[in-house]
């Protein structure tokens, strides 16, 4: 089972994951293989592996002694008998908008390194493996050839989107450098997805975007978030919980 946006060999969601399940032999797969923000749990060798991707964008979560492990915050803080606020977990989650390192808001629970391959024993959640960081050097070979390179990477990217999402995507459009080379990236890939910015209608940003839709054929939503007159004290408390259950709750 995975959670998250796994991608392996190219491979979104179910394709992805039988992919992996069909390769794995109890080691990390490459790290070239593996995209995406997402855990696996895996059945192989008569054993429990959990797997995690490159970087640790997606986290776990693990009670005291490891006798919950989940993919959720509020399901591990569930099992506590009597949870205890983690003053430096707190002070992270206010001052700096999430915690860092195994912190979280409450002392025990404690976020998992999951940049990682480990195996649940009978000791608990051991890891195996980690993946490393790219070797240090510096490559001489001309600016060309890198970004030949780069530009192979993201063709193979969004090129996995595409063939996994088709017209199914929606990207936000701004005059930054980010917004501008994902919506390149796709169109290049054949997608011509759903396209909208935020701002006012004079910001740069807007006039940036409205430029581009108009000189590249197309429509265009545009959000001016200026213009929202907000909601009723009862609305705004229903928000702020959907959002932390959605978003911080998991």
């Amino acid at each position: 089972a995975s959670v998250g946006t796994l991608c392996y060999g190219g491979d979104f969601g179910d394709a992805g994951l039988r992919r992996l399940i069909h390769d794995f032999k109890g080691k990390l797969p490459p790290p070239g293989m593996l995209s995406g923000a997402f855990a696996v749990i895996l059945h192989w060798g008569e054993r429990l592996w959990i797997l995690g991707d490159p970087i640790g964008l997606f986290r776990l979560y693990a009670t005291e002694n490891d006798a919950v492990l989940t993919s959720s915050f509020l399901a591990a803080a569930a099992t506590l008998e009597r949870p205890e606020v983690s003053d430096q977990g707190v002070y992270e989650y206010v001052f700096q908008e999430a915690t860092f390192g195994t912190d979280t808001v409450l002392r025990d629970v404690r976020a998992v390194p999951a940049f990682a391959l480990h195996e649940l024993t009978s000791r608990g959640f051991e890891a195996r493996e980690r993946f490393g960081l790219p070797e240090a050097g510096f490559d001489r070979r001309p600016h060309a050839h890198h970004a030949d390179a780069l530009l192979a990477r993201i063709r193979e990217i969004f090129g996995s989107v595409a063939r996994s999402y088709g017209t199914h995507v929606s990207t936000a459009l701004s005059g930054g450098f980010d917004s501008r080379l994902a919506l390149a990236a796709l169109l290049d890939r054949g997608v011509q997805p759903e396209v909208h910015v935020y701002g006012r209608p004079g910001d740069i940003d807007v006039r940036v975007a409205k430029t581009i839709a108009a000189g590249e054929g197309f429509p265009l939503e545009h959000v001016d978030k200026s213009r929202w007159v907000g909601s009723a004290p009862e609305a705004f408390a229903h928000a702020v919980r959907r959002n932390y259950l959605h978003f911080d709750g998991l």
